[in-house]
């Protein structure tokens, strides 16, 4: 219904081997994050799992995608907020780091972590095969 795209943040991706810090605003998660209030755990799964998950998943558009890295958008249904969301297996082919941040505004109501957790649990092994 309404559309707030924000721009697309020009410095996201892989730098020095971590994903870009968490911004001073309550509306991201990192895995690469030492701050507890922006802290949450890595997912256990391969970039091509992932990718299988998000393509079955609503309002998302995977931009770019690697065998180490994957970065996608996110598209709130009503308001139409972006959000930018990056996978990076850095160690383990199976130990992806992720970022997940709003473009725009100031606090996102928990949605960036809760998305995360849901993919997290979407990933059992038994509700997904790399097969």
């Amino acid at each position: 219904m309404f559309n707030f795209n924000g721009r697309t943040p020009i410095e996201l991706g892989v730098t020095n081997g971590k994903l870009k810090s968490s911004p001073d605003t309550p509306n991201c998660v990192n895995s690469m994050d030492t701050n507890k209030k922006y802290y949450i755990k890595p997912l256990n799964a391969k970039i091509t799992v992932l990718k299988k998950l998000l393509g079955t998943m609503k309002n998302v558009e995977i931009i770019s995608a690697s065998e180490k890295y994957l970065y996608a958008t996110f598209k709130s249904k009503f308001w139409g907020f972006i959000d930018d969301v990056e996978f990076y297996a850095n160690k383990s082919p199976s130990v992806l780091q992720v970022r997940s941040a709003s473009r725009i505004g100031y606090s996102d109501l928990g949605a960036n972590r809760s998305r995360i957790e849901y993919i997290r649990k979407e990933l059992k092994p038994d509700v997904i095969n790399e097969n």
